[in-house]
C-alpha cells in the first residue's frame, strides 16, 4: 500500500481493496503512528513543564536577589545616617529658632558666614597653588570646598538657614571647574621633558585625589605622548634623538622614584 495515508483511510473500503496481510500491515502502521504522536505529545508537555520549572526557579532567584538588594539599601541608609550624625559637630537646632547658639559664642549664622568666607577665598588660594605647581594642595583645597558645599546640603541646621542664599551656587560655580583645571595643568607638566621626580610625584598625587585611575598607566601614557611629540616636532634629527633620550631617562628615573622605590621601602619595612 505505497503512498497510503494511514490516518485518512476508510475502514469500510479496506476489506474491499486489500488483502488480510495488507490490512494487518496497515494496522501496524497505524499503531506506529499513534505511538509517534504519543511521544510527540509527551515531549511537548515535558518542554512546557520544563519552561515552567525554569520560570519558577528564575522567580525564586529574583526574590532572593531582591531581598539582598533591599538589605544592602537599608545598610547604606543606616551607614549614611551614622556618618551624618558622626560628622555633625553642631548641637541639634530647631527650624523655628535658627539663630540659637550652637556653642558658647557661635551661632549657625556665624558658621555659615565663616564657611562662605572660606568659599570666597578658596579660589584664589587654589589658583596660586596651580600656578606654582603645588597640585596636591590645590586638590585638597577643592576637596575642602566640596566638603563645605556638601555640608550645606546634608546638615539640616545649615540647610534651613542657607536655602535662600543664592551666593552659594555662584561660589560653587567658581570652584567646580578646578578638578578639570588641575588635571589639565598636571598633564601639561607631565609632558615636559625635564620634569623632576618631586614634580612628578606632586602631579600624580594631585591626580589620585581627584580621579580614580591607574597612576602608572596614566603616567606612562602621558610620557609616551611626550616622547612622540619630541620625535615628531623637532626638525633637527640630532636634537630630537637627544631630547627623546632625555625623556626616556627622566621617565624611568621618576618611575623608579615614585613607584618602584616606594615598593622596595614598603617591602623592607614589612620584612
Amino acid at each position: 500500500m505505497p503512498g497510503l495515508q494511514v490516518l485518512e483511510v476508510e475502514p469500510d473500503k479496506l476489506f474491499e481493496k486489500y488483502t488480510v496481510s495488507e490490512i494487518e500491515s496497515l494496522q501496524k502502521s497505524i499503531n506506529d503512528e499513534i505511538e509517534r504522536k504519543r511521544e510527540e505529545l509527551r515531549t511537548l508537555v515535558g518542554e512546557r513543564y520544563r519552561d515552567l520549572i525554569e520560570a519558577a526557579d528564575t522567580i525564586a532567584d529574583m526574590k532572593i536577589l531582591s531581598e539582598q538588594v533591599i538589605g544592602d539599601v537599608e545598610c547604606m541608609n543606616t551607614a549614611l545616617a551614622q556618618l551624618q550624625k558622626k560628622h555633625c559637630v553642631r548641637q541639634p537646632t530647631t527650624v523655628s529658632k535658627p539663630s540659637r547658639a550652637v556653642g558658647s559664642n557661635c551661632t549657625v549664622e556665624d558658621e555659615i558666614a565663616a564657611q562662605i568666607k572660606l568659599l570666597v577665598d578658596l579660589p584664589e588660594f587654589a589658583w596660586n597653588c596651580i600656578e606654582s605647581g603645588d597640585y596636591v594642595t590645590a586638590a585638597q583645597l577643592f576637596l575642602l570646598a566640596r566638603h563645605v558645599k556638601t555640608g550645606f546640603s546634608v546638615d539640616k541646621a545649615l540647610k534651613d538657614v542657607s536655602s535662600n542664599l543664592t551666593v552659594l551656587e555662584q561660589l560653587w560655580s567658581m570652584i567646580s571647574h578646578f578638578p578639570a583645571t588641575i588635571l589639565k595643568a598636571v598633564e601639561a607638566d607631565l609632558l615636559k621633558t625635564d620634569l623632576c621626580p618631586k614634580e612628578t610625584c606632586s602631579c600624580l598625587v594631585g591626580t589620585a585625589l581627584l580621579e580614580n585611575s591607574s597612576l602608572v598607566s596614566k603616567y606612562l601614557s602621558v610620557r609616551s605622548r611626550a616622547l612622540t611629540e619630541t620625535l615628531t616636532k623637532t626638525d633637527d634629527v640630532r636634537s630630537g634623538i637627544l631630547s627623546s633620550h632625555s625623556v626616556v631617562v627622566n621617565t624611568m628615573y621618576s618611575l623608579q622614584h615614585c613607584f618602584i622605590g616606594i615598593l622596595f621601602h614598603v617591602f623592607k619595612f614589612m620584612t
